[in-house]
């Protein structure tokens, strides 16, 4: 084999291997998004589990308090009041924790678009590499006589 045949090789084998990394490094970000998106999914559902026994707490101490209360003989008005205020505080705790879940949902829309993303910028980068790099070998061929291909001028 003579020298400009093996530097041709090299060249073909080195463009090769790049495109190969670039398209897996992209297919590796698509997994860790994947991976990312669960995540934040999960705790999405966990927010939401928390909010709920939130409520709970909050309900049970409000039944508590109110049974101490009609102890105390207060009026039906002060009672209305109280059953209000406890409402809005337990709408207030399903909010709060319906809000962290949206974010956290969100999150995972946003991660699994951008692993997406990552993955076809490296199959274009892997593609553009090999393209790229038979370009550059053509060229070489050419200039130095040493394959069939096409040359650039006579």
């Amino acid at each position: 084999m003579t020298g400009e045949v093996i530097a041709l090789a090299m060249m073909a084998i080195g463009t090769g291997a790049s495109a190969i990394a670039q398209i897996k490094q992209g297919n590796a970000a698509q997994r860790a998004g994947e991976f990312n998106a669960q995540v934040a999914s999960n705790n999405a559902v966990s927010a939401r589990a928390v909010g709920a026994e939130n409520v709970e707490r909050a309900r049970r101490a409000a039944r508590k308090a109110a049974g101490a209360r009609n102890v105390a003989g207060q009026s039906l008005d002060v009672q209305e009041d109280n059953a209000i205020e406890e409402e809005l505080e337990i709408q207030s705790l399903l909010f709060d924790s319906e809000l962290v879940a949206l974010g956290h949902t969100t999150t995972a829309s946003l991660t699994r678009a951008e692993g997406g993303t990552r993955r076809r910028q490296g199959i274009i980068g892997g593609v553009s590499t090999a393209l790229l790099g038979a370009g550059k070998i053509g060229i070489h061929a050419a200039d130095t006589g040493t394959g069939t291909a096409l040359k650039l001028s006579d």
